[in-house]
């Protein structure tokens, strides 16, 4: 009696909540045998999601004034219609679209523990998921979509989003391997859509073949992005180039031992004192445009010092030491402008 009492008063919390949630003067009491679980709005699911005995879920959307079904057909969808006429309220039914897999050999367990069901909610949570346990396995909310994660496969609920997309990819990713296979039907759209996102994430998927024109995209892709990574590579460096050379013109030893030959002979050769002090308070920013500028300056001092070094020698050999034959140079030109 006790049991049955508790039974009871548990029944009437759930439907309870379900009159909570559902349209005003809708009657919940109805439905009370039918109701196995009903999860709350919270920060991140502002949905009210209700797990029927037979195994359909039906959400309740009340700022959208819509109510979703997925799962078994039955009672779930009997519950929306009755939510949606007290409501005058719209009805989806997120039918299941397609399914993939961890690989060809991996199992299709369609029964999870309660154990394991809520280590996938915690693990889903993890990354930014809504995620709920079941009998049937982890439903994961993917923007409109919904998916079933059964551990090594998942079926997706609904349209083929790109949340659902990414969902699926991460999953590879981070618990299959970086592998996975396309096990239901998927249209020419859905293949190119989800291949390139795992093409992005390094994930190698079987069973899709995507099309002529989205492998070109991806190899623009690559092309673009082989760019950007060269141009902030070349930043990087040129950065680290202005560094040094401002820290050689202010004195410092270890800049000036990092700069390559021809920056080095610029900063310790080419610049007087006063144009080493301007370099040496000049911003880095200011620096970099003249790199370019700043080697070739650099070169042309190292072949005018090779220069006047093989005139010397060869004055050495032949007659005694004269003067420096080279004339001061009067053409500096300004460090920045």
């Amino acid at each position: 009696m006790a049991r049955g009492f508790k039974t009871a008063r548990a029944l009437d919390f759930k439907a309870q909540l379900l009159a909570d949630a559902a349209p005003q003067g809708f009657d919940a009491s109805a439905w009370r045998d039918d109701l196995h679980m009903i999860k709350q709005p919270s920060p991140g699911q502002p949905t009210t999601r209700i797990l029927l005995r037979d195994g359909g879920w039906c959400e309740i959307d009340g700022s959208g004034k819509i109510v979703r079904t997925w799962g078994t057909r039955g009672r779930a969808d009997a519950l929306a219609a009755a939510l949606a006429e007290a409501g005058d309220w719209e009805t989806q039914r997120l039918e299941r679209t397609t399914t993939i897999a961890r690989s060809p050999d991996a199992p299709r367990r369609e029964r999870l523990t309660e154990i394991q069901a809520e280590a996938l909610v915690h693990w889903w949570q993890d990354r930014g998921y809504s995620a709920t346990a079941a009998p049937d396995g982890c439903w994961v909310q993917a923007g409109t979509s919904r998916i079933r994660d059964t551990g090594d496969h998942m079926e997706i609920h609904g349209p083929v989003s790109d949340e659902a997309i990414r969902a699926t990819i991460i999953k590879a990713k981070e618990a299959w391997g970086g592998a996975a296979e396309l096990t239901g039907r998927w249209s020419q759209r859905d293949q190119d859509r989800i291949w390139i996102e795992a093409q992005r994430h390094g994930v190698q998927l079987e069973g899709c073949k995507p099309s002529d024109s989205v492998r070109r995209m991806w190899e623009r892709e690559q092309a673009t992005t082989e760019v950007h990574t060269q141009t902030m590579s070349l930043v990087r460096v040129g950065t680290r180039e202005a560094e040094s050379l401002r820290a050689a013109a202010q004195g410092d030893p270890a800049g000036l031992g990092r700069l390559p030959p021809e920056l080095r002979a610029f900063v310790t050769s080419y610049l007087d004192d006063d144009q080493r002090a301007e370099l040496a308070t000049s911003e880095t920013a200011d620096v970099v445009p003249e790199l370019s500028r700043f080697r070739t300056l650099g070169r042309e001092e190292l072949a005018r010092i090779e220069h006047r070094n093989a005139k010397r020698n060869q004055s050495t050999l032949s007659e005694p030491l004269k003067s420096d034959p080279h004339p001061a140079t009067n053409d500096l030109a300004p460090v920045l402008e």
